[in-house]
């Protein structure tokens, strides 16, 4: 059996207790203690968090009159364009209005059978529904008309125009859809 030198064993002693200290830390203590530090780091970050929150707060400027009339002035412009219910009524006087501003002949109006739909536009429900108008005219009035149609109050999308030639007038149908919030 073959034995080792005392200046050997001194030094090997010590280096397998420090090898094996080592093993046990990176085996057992290293991943608690990044635990340890994981959970210390995660009130910090909460911490830094709540600090901005207060900086936006001190920082924060509270609407100006002027901005709250602005904002009230177009809620009441959205409820005029879309507003909640059909209203079909309050649409046909302006329809009706316009047609005799621009001196429109014979002219109709009718609710489509079974033409209102609901849509979803990026989270917003809404409803439409279908006009028909019919009538006669000069070129000149269905041009006016149908620019008149762009300043209307409610928020109505020409689906279709059909014009034909009547001399000395045009026949004019247009099928409208005028959308509202249910």
């Amino acid at each position: 059996m073959m034995r080792l030198p005392t200046g050997i064993k001194k030094v090997i002693f010590p280096l397998g207790i420090l090898f094996l200290f080592g093993i046990i830390w990176y085996g057992l203590f290293k991943p608690e203690l990044e635990k340890i530090s994981k959970y210390r780091s995660q009130p910090t970050a909460a911490r830094s968090q709540i600090e901005s929150m207060v900086r936006q707060l001190n920082v924060f400027n509270p609407a100006t009159a002027q901005e709250r009339a602005e904002w009230v002035s177009l809620e009441k412009d959205l409820n005029r364009r879309l507003p909640r219910g059909k209203q079909i009524i309050e649409l046909y006087v302006q329809l009706s209005t316009l047609a005799e501003k621009y001196e429109l002949q014979n002219f109709k109006r009718r609710e489509l059978e079974n033409s209102e739909k609901s849509y979803d536009n990026g989270g917003i429900n809404h409803s439409g529904y279908s006009i028909e108008l019919a009538f006669e005219c000069s070129y000149s009035s269905l041009a006016g008309f149908l620019n008149g149609l762009q300043n209307i109050d409610r928020l109505v999308e020409v689906v279709n125009l059909e014009i034909t030639r009547n001399l000395p007038l045009v026949g004019g149908r247009i099928v409208l859809r005028s959308y509202f919030i249910p």
